[in-house]
């Protein structure tokens, strides 16, 4: 089963790769989350280099409150990939992919075991709305 990084094994990695100290990695990954987040704040692409380039934007939905209908805004966030991490994906052997693919899988089906075995139900939130 795939396993996912908690962010404690990730700022161990960064430490182990980089030889700076974990607290160094640590305040360093807060920064450049606080310089993220101000220029999305503010409208701004804000790029994470060499990874992928997260633009916000702010929409309209139509909403009935008390039978009339109100626009109403939210903000999301796209995530565009760098081409050095396509091509970085795109140079994964059959192999790789497929293994891949496999974990996911494992891990999906591992989920919705759980999720059976103690009567859990995914539920569409927007529906609830």
């Amino acid at each position: 089963m795939s396993k996912r990084m908690t962010l404690t094994e990730r700022i161990a990695d960064v430490s182990r790769r980089s030889g700076f100290s974990d607290a160094t990695v640590e305040k360093v990954l807060k920064a450049c989350q606080d310089s993220i987040m101000d220029s999305l704040v503010h409208g701004e692409k804000a790029t994470l280099p060499g990874l992928c380039v997260l633009k916000p934007s702010v929409k309209l939905r139509l909403k009935q409150v008390g039978g009339q209908p109100t626009a109403e805004k939210y903000f999301t966030v796209s995530a565009k990939p760098m081409q050095s991490v396509l091509d970085k994906m795109y140079s994964l052997s059959g192999e790789e992919v497929q293994q891949a693919i496999n974990e996911a899988a494992a891990e999906d089906a591992e989920i919705a075991k759980i999720m059976k075995e103690n009567n859990l139900a995914v539920m569409n939130i927007a529906a609830l709305e």
